[in-house]
């Protein structure tokens, strides 16, 4: 169970790129399935970002609090111990104003999230969907 803050136990993930390289836009990927988490995973690599993998909300929420500033979280919405939406609402508890990326196959049905100023994109997607969704975000937050 996660516990309504973002402050849990430390947790030993470490990043998929070395933090000591020139400062680049820093990415959480929270998503349950892990075919989804290695596609995104190989696109952010590929562009060069510094990103972190968790595969539930829980290590999500720890991830973020250990390692901020976090520049963007990529979540999933339905996932089993809480939906995207409730990551996002805590892990901007912990960073107020992170910039945030929901996916999702229920788009319909989460039309009303948009209007909270969730930018959502679509499963499937394609990988230059993913990679220009990201790019139009953080240009928001990182100046390149």
């Amino acid at each position: 169970m996660v516990h309504s803050s973002c402050s849990t136990e430390n947790v030993s993930a470490m990043p998929r790129e070395s933090a000591l390289k020139k400062r680049r836009a820093s990415i959480l990927v929270c998503d349950d399935d892990g075919g989804v988490r290695s596609l995104v995973g190989t696109v952010l690599r590929d562009v060069g970002y510094t990103m972190w993998e968790a595969n539930n909300p829980a290590l999500a929420l720890q991830i973020l609090q250990r390692e901020q500033p976090i520049d963007l979280l990529l979540v999933d919405y339905a996932m089993p111990e809480m939906n995207g939406a409730a990551v996002i609402d805590r892990a901007r508890a912990c960073q107020p104003g992170l910039k945030t990326l929901l996916i999702t196959g229920y788009v319909e049905a989460l039309r009303n999230i948009n209007v909270l100023g969730i930018p959502i994109l679509a499963k499937p997607f394609k990988v230059a969907e993913l990679s220009r969704r990201i790019a139009e975000i953080l240009k928001r937050v990182v100046s390149w």
